[in-house]
């Protein structure tokens, strides 16, 4: 009878937490959140720029390929042979050596060769993504933190620019570097002499590959820096008026862009936004004779 009564007569056990309890320990998670959420973020943009710098390897590694089938010519749009079944473009951008043909026109750049000129035309589509007709996306054109179009286009202005992904208004994340053919003259006499030169002195650049001006000369970019490189000036000068000292890329890192370059290989290079060149890049060529005589 005794063990009855003692059974009877214990206390019931607590179950559940506290009102002060629950506090606590929502207070500790919200604090492991808040710590491990800009980590997190960190290490998700850290995969981003490794994404991006694949892509822009990719991109390079096929410049080889292109020199071998065209005869040593480096790609640059006013040489693709636009044919648009008669529709002409108003505007020529440095897009559409490969990526995707968009849906629609230019929100700013009404006729804008990205819209015209189809997935299947586009060069370098032919190595990456044969067959390809747009239907699917070509990821290797896209980078995961493009963030908005950025696009100066021959016949518009330096900084064109909206909120959307370029890959989406433009078919593509990774202009075409084409600002050398504005650069600096081979020759030093003051002259520029447009694409042919140029292609050739391309060419040139690449027998160059190990180290030299093949691996600073940027081929290939995220499209951020493209808004920057159409004003930059060489070093000791005195650099055009709005183009700012400190610039954000696609990755949230000040000054730091995803460069592809002609020797093959990519980085995510700390740049000084206002000139073309220093000793780790160069959007204009470098120390090449161009034999073939220049008009």
């Amino acid at each position: 009878m005794s063990s009855i009564f003692q059974i009877r007569g214990r206390r019931p056990s607590r179950h559940g937490f506290t009102l002060i309890e629950l506090l606590v320990v929502i207070s500790i998670i919200a604090l492991l959140i808040s710590i491990l959420l800009p980590a997190l973020s960190r290490a998700k943009e850290a995969s981003n720029v490794a994404y991006c710098v694949n892509n822009l390897r990719t991109l390079a590694g096929v410049v080889p390929m292109y020199f071998d089938d065209h005869n040593g010519e480096l790609l640059l749009p006013w040489n693709l042979g636009f044919n648009y079944n008669g529709a002409s473009a108003s505007f020529s951008s440095e897009y559409v050596y490969g990526g995707m043909q968009t849906e629609r026109d230019h929100p700013t750049y009404n006729g804008s060769d990205t819209f015209r000129y189809r997935t299947e035309w586009r060069p370098f589509n032919k190595y990456i993504a044969p067959g390809n007709t747009g239907k699917i996306t070509i990821k290797s054109y896209v980078c995961p933190s493009d963030k908005w179009e950025s696009t100066p286009l021959v016949g518009g202005s330096a900084n064109a620019q909206g909120n959307q992904p370029s890959w989406v208004v433009n078919g593509n994340s990774y202009p075409i570097n084409w600002y050398w053919v504005e650069g600096p003259p081979f020759n030093g006499d003051g002259n520029y002499y447009g694409v042919e030169p140029m292609t050739l002195a391309g060419s040139a650049l690449l027998k160059d590959k190990v180290g030299g001006p093949a691996a600073r000369f940027v081929i290939f970019s995220e499209s951020a820096f493209n808004t920057f490189a159409y004003n930059m000036v060489e070093p000791g000068t005195t650099p055009n008026a709005g183009v700012p000292r400190i610039a954000e890329g696609y990755h949230g890192k000040n000054n730091r862009f995803s460069l592809g370059y002609l020797d093959g290989h990519a980085s995510a290079t700390v740049i000084d936004p206002r000139f073309a060149r220093s000793p780790e890049y160069s959007i204009w060529a470098e120390k090449i004779t161009v034999k073939t005589p220049l008009p």
